[in-house]
């Protein structure tokens, strides 16, 4: 493809994003034993220093956009992200009758400094080779994040979070099971990915690190969840986009296995054993009733729907999910999150936010569209885009995801969302390029 017409970012812009990318995803771990700040007075070193770096990321590509000399493109990515700035903006205005005002105004300039990233991405790295290494990037911010949980869960089991059975770890550990889960299942699912639908991805040795520390961080976090769209997206990455060689030699290893298992145990009694203790680990020791009630989360449901009905139009403020500001369910009164995206933006931005919320997520879903139509880049990014799309659509129905406070999660989204955006601007341009020159 003829790039040589396309804005190449400086060295310092590259070494910027780079660098966002990573304080963005690995600083978002919490300190033990302490709650999270809910007014101005109880920022601690570690809050200060991640409202430090999203005003940072924020100012430093706003002042990058400003000045980048494409005006072309500028012009399509500040479209397809123009839906988005007007739900921050209502994010930010939402903070004048938020009661928790600090944690309205530190989530939405959290969120304003990851869409500001992503329309960066989309901007100066729509050169395949750039998306390229900034998906090579997140890739291993996601594996040092894993590393560093698995580590601190190998010295300290009782504060890492991971163990669900400590009030204390699961409350306000070093990270919680769900964001360990997120972080496992999206590494997971990015090392299957992206190196058959990137150009240019290439993982090498780094993916016999990362297939098992995933997994291991996936199998100790045991969210349901993660483990179920992680399988699901990854299944069917592999049977549409893996060679059939590859799936043929995958196939013979799953029956030689199954072999040697009947003949090691022609009984099944193993298999009876591990069926048993499979069903223990999915179930986490609790009831048929509290599974069907999804492990509590529609109590939560019918509980933020009564908040949501005492401001229907214009919400609580940003990430509160009560008049408030506390909402007294499971372990005692606080400011719960919904543990549902949708229901999230309605009980803290109202039927506005929502409206503004549905226009964002549908205009950046036609960009990605518009990649199916482009050349064999483009095509790959929207394939990886829209598994990746689907693997937040179903985590999303039990967490507020990418609306949450930042996660390694969440700075994936907006990083690929930037890629992808970045992919349809070039294929647009390309597009146009042709209709010129052809007669």
């Amino acid at each position: 493809m003829n790039t040589s017409a396309v804005y190449r970012p400086s060295r310092i812009e590259y070494a910027a994003t780079i660098a966002a990318i990573w304080a963005l995803a690995v600083v978002t771990f919490r300190l033990p034993g302490r709650d999270d700040p809910s007014a101005a007075s109880s920022l601690d070193l570690l809050a200060l220093a991640k409202l430090a770096i999203r005003s940072a990321v924020f100012a430093f590509f706003l002042f990058a956009w400003r000045w980048n000399p494409d005006t072309g493109a500028k012009l399509l990515v500040g479209r397809a992200f123009f839906p988005f700035y007007l739900f921050i903006a209502w994010a930010f205005v939402s903070v004048l009758w938020s009661p928790l005002k600090t944690v309205s105004l530190g989530q939405a300039l959290g969120l304003a400094a990851q869409v500001t990233l992503a329309a960066w991405i989309a901007l100066a790295f729509r050169v395949s080779a750039n998306a390229a290494l900034l998906i090579r990037q997140l890739w291993a911010a996601l594996l040092v994040c894993t590393v560093v949980i698995l580590t601190v869960h190998a010295v300290s089991p009782e504060l890492s979070g991971l163990d669900r059975e400590l009030e204390l770890a699961g409350a306000n550990g070093f990270v919680r099971p769900t964001a360990a889960g997120s972080t496992a299942g999206l590494g997971l699912t990015l090392t299957i990915l992206a190196p058959r639908l990137i150009p240019g991805v290439t993982l090498g040795p780094g993916v016999l690190v990362a297939l098992p520390a995933h997994a291991a961080l996936l199998f100790l976090a045991n969210s349901r969840t993660a483990w179920a769209m992680t399988l699901a997206v990854s299944a069917l990455a592999f049977v549409r986009f893996y060679p059939s060689v590859v799936q043929a030699r995958t196939l013979t290893l799953v029956g030689l296995a199954a072999a040697v298992l009947v003949l090691v145990d022609p009984g099944f009694s193993l298999q009876e054993d591990s069926s048993r203790a499979g069903a223990e680990y999915l179930s986490r020791g609790q009831s048929a009733e509290q599974l069907s009630r999804v492990s509590g989360r529609m109590e939560m449901w019918q509980a933020v729907w009564g908040q949501f009905e005492m401001s229907p139009i214009i919400g609580h403020g940003y990430f509160v999910s009560s008049a408030s500001g506390e909402l007294d369910v499971w372990d005692g009164p606080a400011n719960h999150t919904a543990h549902n995206i949708g229901l999230q933006v309605l009980v803290s931005t109202g039927v506005i936010g929502a409206v503004l919320f549905v226009a964002a997520t549908a205009r950046v879903v036609s960009e990605v569209f518009v990649l199916r139509r482009g050349d064999s880049i483009a095509r790959g990014a929207f394939a990886f885009t829209a598994l990746l799309g689907v693997w937040y659509a179903g985590w999303s129905q039990t967490c507020i995801s990418f609306l949450g406070p930042i996660l390694p999660e969440s700075v994936a989204f907006f990083v690929v969302l930037g890629v992808a955006v970045g992919q349809a601007v070039r294929t647009r341009t390309l597009s146009a390029r042709r209709r010129v020159v052809t007669p």
